[in-house]
């Protein structure tokens, strides 16, 4: 059996080994947002994890307030949506225990209203991820919210070793369809 405790184990172990590049990365894309869009470097959310727990999740900033108040996303924040680099501060999320590098993504909390508390509260029990089943089913087109909703729900019903590693290993390939795929930098 794949206990959450497992999971927290590669999380880490991954997240570690792997510090070298996505903080070049992460370095990288702030120094693009800082030429280009000044500051702030960083965007925070509040965000639905495990059990219905709220938190920050933090991601690259890809917006900015235009004269007329109104959120629009730049030049910069197009590329790094398209290439999901924006998603790279996440990983101190995964360190502090938030998120996992794999499960559902986490919801906004806004976005619970109108939503059936039983399918919620399925999806709340695992940890929110970096990447899940729902992302390696991706075509880099939008989908429908429920079809995304019964992939999380199906990846909670079934957690287990085999598909933990199964998402990773599939994770780039669908990095790379996102990126030809998505045209308009919006999340899919």
């Amino acid at each position: 059996m794949f206990s959450s405790n497992h999971c927290r184990f590669f999380d880490l172990f991954l997240v570690i080994l792997f510090t070298p590049f996505w903080v070049s990365l992460t370095l990288f894309c702030l120094f693009a947002v800082y030429i280009f869009d000044g500051k702030p470097f960083f965007f925070m959310h509040k965000r639905v994890g495990l059990n219905g727990k709220i938190f920050y999740l933090y991601k690259i900033r890809t917006m900015r307030l235009n004269n007329k108040g109104v959120n629009e996303i730049t030049k910069v924040g197009k590329f790094l949506r398209k290439a999901s680099l924006d998603e790279i501060p996440q990983f101190f999320n995964v360190i502090m225990g938030n998120m996992s590098i794999v499960g559902p993504r986490p919801m906004p909390y806004e976005a619970l209203n109108g939503i059936d508390k039983d399918k919620i509260k399925i999806r709340n029990s695992v940890l929110p991820g970096l990447t899940g089943l729902s992302q390696i089913h991706s075509l880099g087109v939008k989908r429908a919210f429920e079809e995304k909703l019964d992939l999380d729900i199906l990846f909670a019903k079934n957690f287990e070793c085999k598909l933990y590693f199964t998402i990773i290993l599939k994770t780039p390939k669908t990095l790379i369809r996102r990126f030809i795929n998505n045209k308009t930098g919006d999340t899919l």
